[in-house]
């Protein structure tokens, strides 16, 4: 009886006479038996993930078949117990040992090719869903298939959390995660994530939380962002994003806080901001934003927190600021605002921080800054020129 056999699609390195590799795609057939071992030495879990990262971590190519890809994937994900556990692995130092003789020239003489041993990678555990972003498009599509019907959240899985300058080899996020329509969390923040934000991400209708920031995302924000109708955080912070902020995120209705600061977007702040009357904390500094501070803003009556610093808004300080009633911080700071301090801002006696030197601002300081007894910042320093009837420090 013919013994079923799993098939790998793999590429072998060959060194040629001049030192250059060249690759060839190679078959391999393994034993219904071995392979079944190496998934009961894999195991349920994060502990299982180790061996296929041995596998397929540090290898250029390396595709499985899409059924294999499956049987190993509902293993790690815990959907499937018939697979019996070996009594050792070593059937799985076979099955490695195979692959490591189909790989490797083994007539070369570079002991330091960075190929050098299956059995001698990375030994880190890591959980199965940071392998998403680098295992092939086969294991991704069989992935998104059997996880995306009812995984609620992903996130915080892509290994420790490296700086962006120190993470050697950058990862994308792929198309594949918008097949996950289930997801309500997405947390991928602090991530060695480059390239630009798919327009897979805006499939995602029943996300709630999304944080993509302190990344090296770079483009521009997708303009169907507003398709996230259910949207209550966004983080995108702190990434190299460009071009204008999308007036689709005036249809987030639900938004409460909203972190756009640290990139390089460009353009005017959308009128329809007004829309998000939910909205708790907004910070849009430090990008290259120009234009005025639309009035729409000052019907955001849930507004605690708004940073419009380092940028390059004009025009004035709305008059009817004094409207966001529950605002604690307010930083316009480094832009080109001119006019007055409006009266209003008398009105704001929740406020702890007002922020807004460096501008181009000038005339009377109202004598309504007096009355706001939660003050503990307060800096005008570096403007075009204030007169004061009042003994006033203009930076504690």
């Amino acid at each position: 009886m013919d013994i079923e056999q799993f098939q790998f699609e793999v590429t072998k390195y060959v060194e040629e006479a001049n030192g250059e590799e060249t690759a060839t795609r190679i078959n391999v057939s393994v034993p219904n038996s071995i392979a079944g071992s190496m998934l009961g030495y894999v195991g349920v879990g994060v502990g299982g993930v180790h061996v296929l990262r041995r596998i397929n971590k540090r290898f250029n190519e390396f595709i499985l078949d899409a059924s294999f890809a499956r049987l190993c994937l509902t293993r790690i994900l815990g959907l499937s117990s018939s697979l019996s556990s070996p009594h050792s692995g070593s059937e799985f130092a076979l099955l490695a040992a195979r692959l490591d003789n189909l790989i490797l020239d083994k007539n070369s003489n570079n002991s330091s090719n960075k190929r050098s041993s299956v059995l001698q990678m990375n030994s880190s555990v890591q959980s199965p869903l940071e392998l998403f972003f680098v295992w092939p498009d086969t294991w991704k599509d069989v992935y998104t298939t059997l996880a995306a019907p009812t995984l609620t959240s992903f996130g915080k899985v892509i290994g420790p959390r490296l700086r962006r300058s120190t993470q050697k080899v950058p990862l994308y996020i792929p198309a594949q995660i918008g097949q996950m329509i289930a997801l309500v969390t997405l947390d991928l923040a602090m991530s060695g994530l480059a390239g630009p934000i798919p327009d897979a991400v805006t499939e995602l209708r029943a996300l709630e939380f999304l944080n993509l920031g302190r990344n090296r995302l770079e483009g521009k924000i997708p303009s169907e962002i507003g398709n996230l109708v259910k949207l209550k955080h966004l983080d995108l912070q702190n990434n190299d994003l460009s071009g204008p902020i999308p007036q689709g995120i005036g249809h987030l209705l639900f938004m409460e806080k909203l972190y756009l600061n640290e990139n390089k977007l460009d353009g005017s702040i959308p009128k329809e901001f007004g829309e998000l009357v939910q909205l708790i904390t907004l910070n849009l500094g430090k990008n290259n934003l120009e234009g005025v501070i639309p009035d729409e803003i000052c019907g955001l009556t849930q507004l605690t927190t708004i940073f419009l610093d380092n940028n390059r808004l004009t025009g004035n300080i709305p008059t009817d600021i004094g409207k966001l009633v529950r605002l604690r911080s307010l930083y316009f700071n480094k832009n080109k605002l001119v006019g007055v301090i409006p009266e209003s801002v008398g009105q704001l006696h929740a406020l702890r921080q007002f922020v807004v030197n460096s501008n181009q601002l000038g005339g009377p300081i109202p004598t309504e800054l007096q009355q706001l007894d939660k003050l503990e910042v307060c800096n005008l320093r570096n403007n075009v020129g204030f007169t004061c009837d009042f003994e006033f420090d203009f930076d504690f």
